[in-house]
């Protein structure tokens, strides 16, 4: 019964963990595309090494363009797709900036980061209310749930 129990709550964890997660790594894409309009105002530099050492999703994005030769719009959408921990929309806000991509000129590119970098405020608020609301329902309920077990068990 005590294995039922600890499983079920273990399970409420990781559930309420997960949504933890998605909030840390939209902060880190939200600071990484704050350090990418960063470089593009004060240097002008060149928007695929802008990607390299900035956060998990811009890094694979800069893997996928010095190892496998994909432009960045395409790189980007890859990285993307491969998030797990990302929701669709969430993607879809990193796949609007990803089309914009090389597109534009220098003015265009930080206008498209500034962009990106308000949808992600956007998204991070959503993602933290979700957070809020329905990690304590994940720990409650798993509690609920193996406590439910054990009284049908006996």
């Amino acid at each position: 019964m005590a294995v039922v129990l600890i499983a079920s709550l273990m399970m409420g964890f990781i559930m309420a963990g997960e949504l933890g997660e998605r909030c840390r790594e939209l902060k880190d894409i939200y600071q990484s595309a704050i350090h990418i309009k960063t470089e593009l105002e004060y240097r002008g530099a060149d928007i695929c090494d802008c990607f390299n050492r900035r956060g998990r999703l811009f890094s694979k994005a800069y893997r996928y363009i010095t190892d496998d030769a994909l432009m960045p719009p395409d790189a980007i959408k890859e990285a993307c797709r491969r998030e797990k921990l990302l929701k669709d929309d969430d993607k879809a806000v990193i796949f609007a900036y990803a089309e914009n991509l090389n597109k534009e000129d220098l003015g265009g590119q930080i206008a498209n980061v500034s962009l990106l970098i308000e949808n992600l405020r956007l998204r991070i608020k959503d993602a933290e209310e979700e957070y809020a609301s329905k990690s304590r329902l994940y720990k409650s309920g798993g509690l609920l749930t193996g406590l439910g077990f054990i009284i049908l068990i006996l």
